[in-house]
């Protein structure tokens, strides 16, 4: 693994949004920070599944010979052309990119190859587009303060190493529950 601080900003957090957001594109999202800097921030939804796009459809469009019926799930609005795999480390290609110590990005067919030839990550979810925000914006949404709202705020907890394990169908409930305990244990503590 390559030295890198994880430390960056939000990098490697769950941004999850509150019960009381006025978003309806990021209602009861739970977005994977990848990079966060001052110049802005990068994620992934994990937990909106497509209903009509499977793994297998976009394989078989990059004439790729991969059966699955493994949902293909919408990362976020910006980029919907482009594919993002959240995966393992035990996989990587040349522009993978890790979020934190125990999961990584890649950004290019080569995972969906590597799959098809029995050498891919042991977990793994393949998203089209992303989630993005330039410099002080998502500081902005988090501060809630004009010309954001406080709907705008998102909660936040550490990404679980296992989150690719854990049920999407769950996964907004279970990271707002453990966001808010965390928060209330931060002022008693």
């Amino acid at each position: 693994m390559p030295s890198i601080d994880f430390q960056s900003g939000l990098q490697g957090q769950l941004l999850i949004a509150q019960p009381s957001a006025n978003s309806t594109f990021f209602a009861q999202s739970v977005v994977l920070v990848c990079e966060n800097h001052a110049s802005g921030a990068w994620g992934i939804m994990l937990n909106r599944p497509s209903t009509t796009t499977t793994v297998g459809d976009i394989a078989k469009s990059l004439n790729i010979d991969y059966q699955s019926q493994e949902p293909v799930y919408i990362g976020g609005p910006v980029q919907e052309d482009s594919l993002y795999f959240i995966h393992t480390p035990d996989c990587l290609a040349s522009n993978t990119y890790w979020v934190t110590n125990t999961l990584c990005v890649t950004g290019s067919e080569t995972i969906l190859r590597e799959l098809a030839n029995g050498r891919g990550p042991s977990r793994w979810r393949l998203a089209i587009g992303i989630s993005s925000w330039k410099g002080g914006q998502l500081e902005g949404e988090m501060s809630g303060e004009p010309p954001w709202t406080p709907q705008h705020r998102w909660l936040t907890q550490k990404c679980p190493p296992n989150i690719l394990e854990r049920p999407v169908s769950k996964l907004t409930q279970e990271s707002t529950a453990v966001a808010i305990s965390n928060s209330v244990n931060s002022y008693f503590n």
